[in-house]
């Protein structure tokens, strides 16, 4: 039996002609494939390699410059994370001592547990918050005697060759009175810290600016030997608010907030979140205080960062691979250092793009596809990207316009003056409420000089107050710390004003934008308020029967007032009565009654004599 029969042949002429036509330079038929490449096929074919190399060296730049702006996108979201982290830990201490002002120092143990706690779980990476307590050598004994009564047995101890000892008998103590967790910072618990070297710089940086400030690197008890832990501290003053001078301020010092932590264990949970993102072929060192020695390696392996070598790859056609990034930022007053170096990448599996590139490109040049619809193409593509472009232009020109409405609306319903004005201190905007506090019109300001809105007496010092915040690195400030800012209304009335300023640079062209609110209700209140204070304290001071006012609750009751009556009836002056219990001055049969009142009477209640 015969197979089926084959399949028609199909005319290969007809299927040629079309191609022919394409590609004319073709036309000479199979009887000169195989002779040598003529002039036009010679040209093409360089033309071709030409362009091979060409657009390999395109794409290897744009595999590049992605490479590159990866490593800074990555490197940026390390060094926000590690500096926002070390802003969190500082703003945790700076809770704490706001915690002891708006209690007016007076903060009981189970108080400081609990807020301390709930900052703990917080911030994770915080290992203790502390309180350290300023103790007078006269102190000593009541101070000992009185913590013996919930810590039996209980004495100021300091450091010596590694040990805990009692302390010796100094002019004054810096104990570690509070402290959260207790479980594991027993042996920190009542230390006398006021000798340690380490701390002495952070301790008059605190003292004399009554901001944060961070120490260097020491040994936590926990690991003596290793100096992987620092503290940030913040001065807890007497009278609870910060005194204004430097000497004051060295003077009214009750004790210190302090956050205790551990530098690389800080520094591995802040990046934590921040290498989720991917960290592969990243090396991240930090060190304190701001220079690259491995003896202040707080994180990551040590080594300096080594660029990687080129070898024989031509700098102008392949460029320079991303090496590495250093960063100094503060911590607290402290200066760190932070370097992030790229680890080397295997050329193939960094710029396989560019090698598939080549390769296609050199396969089309070999093949000679048609040129017709190579030029086609391209420009179908090129519309495309143009049409796609002037989309992308046209929703960026309409978001723009939308945020500048957004911006003009916030600018000029915002109820508080803002003004701007350029580098020669001319007023270049003004909003409605600007125009309203100066009793003109919006058109009325601008144009004219700043310092027409504030008092002659103060235009010299206002303008060079300006220029040199200009001069600075700091993009905004309060105006008026020192002295009261005055504003100037067209009618010539001087009114007391509260001024925020900043400056931005936008186009070469420096602006500065104050923000400015009228305070003139508030002074008179605070006038009114000490002016009533007086007169009630003149009126309870003239009264002929003993008056006490006292503050607090429980064992932590203190007197804060005594009048002359008072004073005579218990045959003492006023400064030997402030601060002490009023419990102080009973008679022990009737003093078990008092409590009873006293509980009574904090309770919302007032028992029958």
């Amino acid at each position: 039996m015969q197979g089926p029969s084959p399949p028609p042949r199909r005319d290969e002429s007809n299927i040629a002609a079309p191609i022919r036509h394409r590609c004319g330079w073709c036309q000479a038929g199979r009887a000169n494939f195989s002779l040598p490449l003529s002039l036009p096929a010679w040209s093409a074919l360089a033309l071709g390699l030409i362009v091979s190399v060409a657009l390999f060296s395109w794409v290897y730049r744009q595999e590049y410059s992605g490479e590159r702006a990866n490593f800074e996108r990555r490197t940026q979201v390390r060094v926000t994370a590690v500096q926002q982290g070390m802003s969190d830990a500082t703003n945790a201490l700076q809770a704490v001592n706001l915690f002891f002002v708006a209690n007016g120092g007076n903060v009981s143990r189970e108080q400081f547990h609990t807020f301390a706690q709930a900052l703990r779980a917080r911030y994770p990476y915080i290992a203790a918050f502390a309180y350290d307590r300023l103790v007078a050598g006269n102190e000593r004994p009541a101070f000992e005697a009185h913590m013996r009564t919930r810590y039996p047995g209980f004495s100021i101890a300091e450091m010596m060759d590694g040990k805990r000892v009692v302390s010796r008998l100094k002019d004054r103590y810096r104990v570690i009175d509070y402290v959260e967790p207790m479980t594991g910072s027993e042996a920190a618990f009542g230390l006398d810290v006021s000798s340690t070297l380490s701390r002495e710089a952070a301790t008059q940086r605190a003292n004399s600016t009554g901001l944060p400030a961070a120490t260097g690197l020491f040994p936590l008890i926990q690991e003596p030997g290793i100096p992987g832990g620092f503290r940030i501290l913040m001065t807890v003053y007497k009278d609870v608010a910060t005194p204004d001078t430097a000497l004051l301020r060295q003077r009214e010092v009750a004790g210190y907030t302090v956050a205790v932590l551990r530098a690389d264990d800080l520094i591995e949970k802040i990046l934590g979140p921040a290498d989720s993102i991917g960290n592969a072929g990243l090396d991240v060192r930090i060190y304190a205080p701001a220079s690259a020695d491995d003896k202040q390696l707080v994180y990551g392996l040590p080594g300096a960062a080594t660029g990687k070598s080129q070898g024989l790859r031509p700098a102008w056609l392949f460029g320079n691979p991303a090496e590495s990034f250093t960063h100094n930022f503060d911590v607290a007053g402290t200066p760190w250092h932070m370097t992030i170096t790229a680890r080397p990448t295997p050329f193939v599996a960094a710029h396989t793009g560019a090698l598939a590139a080549l390769l296609a490109s050199l396969l089309t040049t070999l093949v000679l596809t048609a040129c017709l619809q190579a030029i086609t193409t391209r420009t179908q593509r090129i519309q495309q990207l143009v049409e796609q472009r002037t989309r992308e232009l046209t929703q960026a020109s309409e978001a723009l316009s939308l945020s500048e409405a957004r911006l003009r609306g916030i600018f000029d319903s915002a109820t508080d003056a803002i003004i701007t004005a350029d580098e020669s201190q001319t007023i270049v905007m003004a909003n409605a409420a600007a125009a309203h506090m100066f009793r003109c019109t919006p058109g009325a300001l601008i144009g004219a000089p700043l310092e027409r809105l504030i008092p002659e007496r103060q235009r010299q010092m206002h303008r060079r107050e300006v220029q040199a915040f200009g001069d600075t690195q700091a993009q905004a400030r309060h105006m008026g710390e020192a002295r009261d800012v005055m504003g100037l209304r067209t009618d010539g009335q001087e009114f007391p004003i509260d001024a925020a300023i900043s400056h931005l640079s936008v186009g070469g062209r420096r602006l500065y934008t104050a923000i400015l609110r009228d305070i003139t209700e508030r002074r008179s209140a605070e006038a009114a308020l000490r002016e009533s204070e007086e007169r009630l304290r003149r009126l309870l001071m003239l009264l002929p029967v003993g008056v006490f006012v006292y503050s607090g609750r429980g064992s932590s009751t203190r007197i804060s007032f005594a009048n002359e009556a008072a004073q005579r009836l218990v045959g003492t002056g006023e400064a030997n009565l402030l601060g002490r219990s009023p419990l102080d001055f009973i008679h022990p049969d009737s003093l078990d009654q008092v409590k009873q009142r006293l509980l009574a009477m904090q309770g919302g209640t007032t028992p029958p004599l």
